[in-house]
């Protein structure tokens, strides 16, 4: 468990909430800051039991990505203010788990006096359990229940499922305006094969090593965050099917006026918009002089943003 002492501690008792919580968005936090408020009242201490990864990672072959890292998440948790986080590693054993157990493994871990949860909270095996049962569980374990209304934007309900789905279809814009931040692409800068140098384009390769959402493939304009500088650059998402033979999907990209060595270093990325998508072009000439127009565009509209 993570916790830190900035909090003056009343007591050791808990107002806890548990989720996924991937991404930390609006209807997230309108949950926290009822964690945390209740915490205040009643003198105890907030508290997220939260789990990675994400539980559709382990069920599903076609999970997505998650929308943040662990240490993100914790961070972010963090500057909401809550000083308590119990992460729960995501095995098929507890994922097989009933309501009961689970809710009995946490109150004999923590004294929670109160749990805070949506009106959708699900738990237990395959999300079989539902409010009423927490509800009846807190009477036998003794807790108290409050339950949040959905947050909607533009009719929309506001969900980690949703900003993944925009994330993917490239709707940065609306994403941001569903967790008040970008989205940001955080990666591992592995050892690619110089094709990109080769054509007059250097790129970095990046690993994907926490399963992170990604955009369709195609190529885009990003900010690339690197040390205290921010840079703006392109990004080629997908199989590189002119040059690479092989059916590996991979992220590249090149960042304008940059020619540091940070192989092994961890970069950021904040994608700003879908140039073009994939394609496989007749002779890798007619693909250098696309990426040339491509990193005109990208320079021409983005060389004044704000942040670079």
């Amino acid at each position: 468990m993570y916790s830190t002492r900035k909090r003056r501690i009343y007591s050791r008792k808990f107002v806890a909430t548990a989720g996924v919580f991937d991404g930390i968005h609006n209807g997230h936090k309108f949950i926290l800051k009822k964690v945390i408020s209740e915490a205040d009242r009643q003198k105890a201490l907030p508290l997220v039991i939260t789990f990675w990864p994400h539980p559709e990672y382990i069920l599903k072959k076609n999970f997505p990505g998650h929308i943040m890292n662990l240490s993100r998440k914790k961070n972010t948790l963090l500057k909401l203010g809550i000083d308590n986080i119990w992460v729960l590693n995501t095995t098929k054993a507890l994922l097989n788990m009933d309501g009961f157990s689970f809710m009995n493994i946490i109150t004999a871990k923590f004294s929670i006096k109160e749990m805070v949860v949506g009106e959708d909270f699900k738990f237990g095996y395959k999300s079989m359990w539902g409010i009423d049962k927490l509800r009846d569980i807190g009477g036998v374990l003794g807790f108290n229940l409050s339950v949040v209304r959905k947050i909607k934007y533009n009719r929309m309900i506001i969900s980690s499922s949703l900003i993944r789905s925009l994330v993917r279809d490239g709707d940065f814009l609306t994403a941001k305006s569903l967790m008040d931040r970008d989205y940001i692409f955080e990666g591992k800068v592995i050892k690619g094969k110089g094709l990109g140098t080769k054509m007059g384009f250097p790129t970095i390769n990046i690993e994907n090593v926490d399963n992170l959402v990604l955009p369709k493939n195609g190529v885009y304009a990003v900010l690339v965050y690197y040390g205290k500088r921010t840079y703006l650059g392109a990004a080629n998402i997908g199989f590189k099917p002119t040059v690479q033979p092989e059916k590996k999907h991979s992220v590249e990209v090149h960042i304008f006026n940059f020619d540091k060595n940070i192989l092994g270093r961890t970069i950021r990325v904040v994608f700003l918009e879908k140039v073009r998508k994939e394609r496989k072009f007749s002779s890798v000439s007619t693909l250098a002089a696309r990426i040339k127009k491509d990193l005109s565009f990208i320079s021409s509209k983005y060389s004044s943003y704000p942040y670079i």
